[in-house]
């Protein structure tokens, strides 16, 4: 599952995933990757949706990557505290990805 907040970010970024699991000899991934956009990471209903379709598709989540993030510019010294908490950490987003999956979870 690829996911992202704008959906024109999807369909480019998934046909040169698919081109190189082909190129790999992985056939078949035409089919098997799917997207899926309008998440924000940083919203919990949003996070939760995102989990839901992805057990819904999938089965089960073996590897969560994120390269989400915010652009926020401050000196290190300066950074205001509730800013960097609106940062979501990858452990952080792994957390509720585990948290919203809870209970929905199916094993192949």
């Amino acid at each position: 599952m690829i996911v992202a907040r704008r959906a024109d970010q999807l369909q480019e970024m998934r046909q040169s995933i698919v081109r190189e699991l082909e190129d790999i000899g992985y056939f078949g991934a035409e089919d098997r990757v799917a997207v899926l956009a309008d998440i924000d990471v940083a919203n919990e209903e949003s996070l939760a949706r995102c989990v839901a379709a992805t057990l819904e598709t999938f089965g089960r989540i073996d590897i969560l990557i994120t390269v989400a993030g915010m652009a926020k510019r401050f000196a290190a010294e300066d950074f205001p505290i509730d800013e960097w908490q609106r940062v979501p950490s990858s452990w952080d987003l792994v957390r509720r990805a585990v948290d919203a999956g809870d209970g929905r979870r199916r094993r192949r």
